[in-house]
């Protein structure tokens, strides 16, 4: 029975990065220029940032998932504006087994915005990201 517990989180797992695999192209292909994406993967620190992105419009999505069965992701949009602390403008908490969590924005035409990723603390073996997407 243990067997069969540990096959059937194993195979959950698999699932899960599968899907966040799948999510990472289908947003790469869509929204190549305006998109910003900061994955956590395994064995990293638990945080992620991404690549910065203009925005050419006014609104923006921030979507968050985690392939975790037991542990959340925390995401965020963030405005760079050259000063540290950068603001965050949208922030958004993926549950295990809620599927991709998402919240919207406005943007500034003209402003860079980028992805940050979080896990939950002291978690550095788990899958995720937050996607930002503006145009």
């Amino acid at each position: 029975m243990i067997l069969n517990s540990t096959q059937k989180r194993s195979k959950g797992m698999l699932v899960a990065m599968l899907m966040i695999l799948l999510l990472s192209a289908v947003t790469s292909i869509a929204h190549a220029k305006g998109t910003s994406v900061a994955s956590i993967t395994p064995g990293g620190n638990g945080t992620a940032e991404g690549a910065q992105v203009q925005a050419t419009g006014s609104t923006g999505k921030l979507q968050v998932e985690t392939g975790s069965s037991s542990y959340s992701v925390d995401g965020s949009a963030v405005r760079y504006n050259g000063i540290w602390p950068d603001p965050s403008v949208a922030r958004v908490v993926a549950y295990p087994g809620k599927g991709a969590a998402t919240d919207t924005f406005t943007a500034t035409s003209g402003t860079n915005y980028y992805a940050k990723a979080y896990a939950q603390y002291n978690m550095n073996n788990i899958y995720g990201q937050a996607v930002v997407t503006v145009n």
